[in-house]
Parts: structure tokens; C-alpha cells; sequence
């Protein structure tokens, strides 16, 4: 039986949170498209869908590609695929604790408001 895409995608975030922590921080939801070599969540992640590990490139229940082979039904399966990763990026974003992104200083993560400790944000700096 084959798996929603919900169920896929949760599989697909639990590879990569085994094999790539952090990868939400990195993928971009506005220009992630399943289906396509280097925006879809392992192109983006790996360079290029090619250069994933497998079992992520031939496991379809792990949400980076399509059951179906026929084009019209492998595109509207792709946008669904799509959809659910973007929620899913989303709903990680949100509810995490940490800093900013692993790797990219200065995004994301907290700001001191504490105004005797100096910083880059003009606070104790009168």
C-alpha cells in the first residue's frame, strides 16, 4: 500500500534528520520543487539530486520523488510532495528553540535587548 504524502514526507525528514541535521535551516521552502534535479529537498541539501545517497534517491516512500511514472499524474504527485515539505520546513522553523542556522552566523538565533551588554545591535552603546 503506498504511504499519503504526509507519511512520506515525515520519513523523508527523519533520513535527513539522521544524515543531514539541520537540513531545515538550509533548504529554501519559496524555491523548493520536488522533481526538479536541484530544487527539491535533496538537491538542495546534496547539490544535486544525483549526488544524494541512497536509499533517498530510489525509496519512494521517503518523499523526494514521485510513485507514479505517468507524467500528468507524477506532476500533480510532485506538487503535493512539494506542498507537504514546505509545511513541513515551516512547522520545524517554528517550533525551533536553538540559534540561527548551523553554518550561517547571524540569522535567526537570539538578540540581546539587555541594554549594559554591548553589541552590533546599538544596545549599551550610548
Amino acid at each position: 500500500m503506498k504511504a499519503d504524502a504526509a507519511e512520506r514526507v515525515r520519513a523523508g525528514a527523519r533520513w535527513l534528520d539522521a544524515h543531514r541535521p539541520g537540513w531545515h535551516h538550509r533548504i529554501r521552502p519559496l524555491t523548493l520543487q520536488v522533481g526538479s534535479e536541484i530544487r527539491c529537498p535533496l538537491g538542495q541539501e546534496f547539490g544535486t539530486w544525483a549526488n544524494a545517497p541512497e536509499p533517498a534517491r530510489s525509496d519512494p516512500d521517503l518523499g523526494f520523488y514521485a510513485y507514479s511514472t505517468a507524467s500528468a499524474e507524477c506532476g500533480a504527485e510532485y506538487q503535493l510532495l512539494t506542498l507537504e515539505w514546505q509545511r513541513m520546513i515551516a512547522a520545524r522553523r517554528r517550533n525551533d528553540q536553538g540559534p540561527g542556522p548551523p553554518n550561517r552566523p547571524g540569522l535567526g538565533g537570539p538578540r540581546s535587548c539587555n541594554p549594559s551588554t554591548p553589541g552590533r545591535y546599538g544596545h549599551g552603546n550610548r
